[in-house]
């Protein structure tokens, strides 16, 4: 902790590093302390424009230090006041009512995961939406050609911060992963439930139709992306 102190005093203004001191405050039992450098994390991510990481650094601050219900309210009005629609995951947050973004990012359950490690793998049932906070990942989809039984090639996609994956839509069919989802290096990530989504969506269609939204962008994506490798292949390996 004490080294880690004297590299924030070197560079006061990195919210990655602040995160990671935080972390090392929660885990010797400095709640307050962590608390503080959360909520400073939060702002410099804020500043720079970095929507998912200052909610889920506000969100750590607040599971330390209850807020007030005008300071929640204060937090996520300013947020959307300063959105910037350039990402799908921004473009998600900016379509909710503040009551609606509140709802929806107190879902979140942080997941670390260190580098090799396999998240998904074809056919697993699909229980969450996943939202990369930072890190890297490697997204490998199979396809199978026309009137061929075998699988011919796999694309490979990479998945980076504000990127997602998780086909949890419709809600009420079983999804099964298409993909082989495995970090690159150490990722950090949130978890949303589809289970505790569910009613959430009951009592706020508009984040249900914001996701249906935010899927159908990644299955264009996936979908364009894969063809394109998919008709390069030949003449690759020709």
């Amino acid at each position: 902790i004490d080294a880690m102190r004297d590299i924030i005093k070197k560079a006061p203004n990195e919210p990655y590093l602040l995160k990671i001191y935080a972390d090392m405050l929660l885990e010797h039992k400095l709640l307050e302390e962590a608390a503080k450098v959360y909520d400073e994390a939060a702002s410099l991510y804020h500043k720079n424009g970095k929507m998912l990481s200052a909610i889920v650094a506000k969100i750590s601050q607040w599971h330390y230090e209850m807020p007030s219900g005008q300071s929640i309210k204060i937090f996520f009005s300013d947020l959307k006041k300063n959105i910037k629609k350039d990402l799908p995951i921004n473009n998600l947050f900016s379509k909710l009512s503040i009551e609606e973004l509140k709802s929806f990012c107190f879902l979140f359950e942080k997941v670390r995961l260190p580098a090799d490690h396999t998240i998904k793998e074809i056919g697993d049932v699909e229980h969450h939406l996943f939202l990369i906070v930072s890190g890297r990942l490697e997204d490998s989809i199979y396809l199978t050609l026309q009137n061929q039984e075998k699988i011919f090639r796999k694309p490979t996609i990479i998945l980076s911060e504000n990127d997602y994956f998780g086909e949890i839509y419709p809600f009420t069919k079983e999804q099964r992963c298409q993909s082989y989802i495995k970090t690159l290096r150490p990722t950090e990530l949130v978890s949303i439930s589809k289970e505790k989504l569910l009613p959430i969506c009951r009592k706020f269609p508009n984040i249900e139709l914001a996701i249906i939204d935010l899927l159908k962008i990644r299955s264009q994506f996936t979908t364009s992306d894969s063809s394109a490798k998919l008709r390069r292949s030949p003449r690759y390996e020709f």
